[in-house]
């Protein structure tokens, strides 16, 4: 069975000594247009860090495929000493993220266990999200229902500034996060996976505009923000694991998007994150 791009990048990274692999998301390829330097974070990092770092990473990329891919390292490569840099993206907790039907890599999870997609029965059964409980489910705002996804995914739509940037920091970031949620039940998982391994998995929460979100009247911002980075935390105290947290590291014009926020960073964000990063590795 022919890999998927990532997957054939993990396997030529796994032939190198004591490789460094920095999973993540779309986060880590983008760029502004303004930008003279376009090298991705992982790129960067391995530019200032004397160990070779291999980026891997794909739009949309969540820790429930982050723990696939660090159960098939573990299968390949029991005895390799790899260090493993996973972020801690909080908008992939989000409905908008986490339910999204075209995010869930159910393919690449079974490539990743060796079976090809039309022989799931022979292996086991991802959950399937539909585009109904998707587009159904609540969005909360200070513990009121402000809408369903599908309602809020109108707005979004709009091209009035103001309403698609409160409702997207809403939308991607205030939804409160329950201790039992599918994204944090992986990253556990994950924790407890390389217990007693020679993976060194480290974890880091990926800078967001909260400054941006303050501007445009969301007061209780970082205070959701908190208790979100205090459940996860919660869910991994049980391990040595220490969490790097530059969440609330950059400024507003450090970060690249337009309309509805995310974490895309132009190069000095990016440097300023790579920064931190090289110092929480070398630690």
């Amino acid at each position: 069975m022919h890999p998927f791009p990532e997957l054939k990048q993990l396997q030529e990274a796994l032939k190198k000594e004591d490789p460094i692999i920095f999973f993540g998301d779309s986060v880590n390829r983008h760029y502004a247009k303004s930008d003279s330097d376009k090298r991705s974070i992982a790129e960067m990092l391995d530019s200032i860090l004397e160990e070779s770092v291999t980026g891997i990473s794909y739009y949309a990329y969540q820790s429930e495929l982050y723990l696939e891919f660090i159960r098939y390292i573990k299968k390949t490569a029991p005895e390799k000493k790899i260090t493993i840099l996973l972020p801690i993206n909080l908008r992939s907790f989000s409905p908008e993220w986490d339910l999204r039907p075209g995010y869930q890599f159910i393919k690449e999870k079974y490539a990743l266990n060796g079976y090809p997609y039309w022989l799931h029965f022979n292996f086991k059964q991802y959950e399937i999200i539909n585009k109904s409980t998707f587009e159904e489910k609540r969005i909360l705002y200070d513990n009121k229902k402000i809408g369903a996804v599908a309602t809020i995914e109108k707005i979004l739509a709009t091209t009035k500034k103001d309403s698609t940037l409160k409702y997207g920091f809403i939308y991607h970031y205030m939804q409160p996060i329950p201790p039992d949620h599918r994204k944090l039940k992986a990253f556990a998982e994950i924790v407890n996976y390389t217990k007693n391994s020679n993976l060194d998995v480290q974890l880091y929460f990926t800078p967001i505009d909260y400054m941006r979100a303050e501007m445009v009247g969301l007061k209780k911002f970082r205070r959701q923000v908190a208790q979100n980075k205090n459940t996860i935390k919660k869910a991994l105290e049980d391990s040595s694991l220490k969490i790097l947290d530059v969440s609330l590291l950059l400024d507003s014009t450090q970060f690249d998007y337009e309309q509805i926020p995310n974490e895309h960073l132009n190069q000095y964000g990016k440097d300023q994150l790579v920064r931190q990063l090289k110092f929480f590795l070398n630690k």
